[in-house]
């Protein structure tokens, strides 16, 4: 079976209000995907086992909900 591909075109006047949002729009995306949570779908549980078992148990640390939240690094806006 062929696969169809319909394509959809849009015009965009590009104003400066219009590149303005659109900037503001990619610096919030790249912001949240650099953020822990958009790191999160990356961990699998296979990854995290790899962690597990290459590291020493000295090393890991298991943090309460709180510590764990509040030990990230702060950066100013």
């Amino acid at each position: 079976m062929d696969c169809i591909k319909y394509l959809k075109t849009v015009d965009i006047d590009l104003t400066t209000p219009t590149l303005d949002a659109l900037s503001e729009t990619l610096v919030q995306k790249s912001r949240s995907a650099k953020s822990t949570a958009g790191q999160r779908p990356f961990m699998t549980a296979r990854l995290c086992g790899s962690i597990k078992d290459r590291s020493e148990p000295k090393n890991l640390q298991t943090l309460c909900w709180r510590c764990n939240r509040t030990k990230g690094a702060k950066i100013p806006a």
